[in-house]
């Protein structure tokens, strides 16, 4: 527990310092457990490292990047619960001079889920007693690969299927899917 707050505490360094060399931007989209689960998902997206390769027709420039992203999002989960989450994901995108661009991420999550419904406990003295803002938290992990297009210099659009695994649930490892697609904006 200890190494992942360090590491969040330095991806936060990072950021900041990422943020100060170059403009940061914007990602806004739907984040969901597939269809069934709808929700949002915002971030922002600092390059720690870019550059653009000239193609040998000298004059088709294709663009590559390793990217940090701070995000946060939920979703709900139709009277079961509502899922909240807020983490870091590290990747690489590349985009072609066509505009259409394939990226690949590792992130790492806090989740929350709040269940659905009134929850209930015994207490020390042997009372039944309701419990406020009932849950469960988590980390989730996931891989994602995904593509998208250029739109033009401040717009891109991101299709993003990812693969999770949720830890820590009744001391199993919990596998799912989720898809965030959205556009990315470009900030002055």
């Amino acid at each position: 527990m200890h190494l992942k707050v360090i590491l969040c505490i330095l991806l936060i360094s990072v950021a900041g310092q990422a943020s100060s060399q170059q403009k940061p931007a914007l990602q806004l989209g739907y984040f969901g457990s597939f269809i069934t689960h709808p929700g949002l998902r915002s971030g922002m997206e600092y390059a720690l490292y870019s550059r653009d390769y000239l193609r040998e027709s000298g004059n088709k420039i294709n663009h590559s990047e390793v990217i940090l992203t701070p995000h946060i999002g939920g979703y709900y989960h139709h009277q079961n619960h509502t899922g909240i989450f807020t983490g870091f994901d590290v990747g690489c995108r590349h985009t072609w001079h066509s505009g259409l661009m394939f990226e690949g991420f590792l992130s790492s999550d806090f989740f929350h889920a709040f269940f659905y419904g009134p929850t209930y406990k015994v207490n020390n003295g042997g009372e039944i007693e309701k419990v406020r803002f009932a849950g469960k938290s988590v980390w989730m992990n996931s891989v994602s690969i995904g593509g998208g297009y250029v739109l033009n210099e401040k717009l891109m659009w991101f299709f993003r299927p990812a693969f999770h695994l949720k830890s820590a649930i009744n001391t199993y490892h919990i596998p799912g899917g989720s898809l965030t697609t959205g556009l990315i904006i470009n900030l002055p």
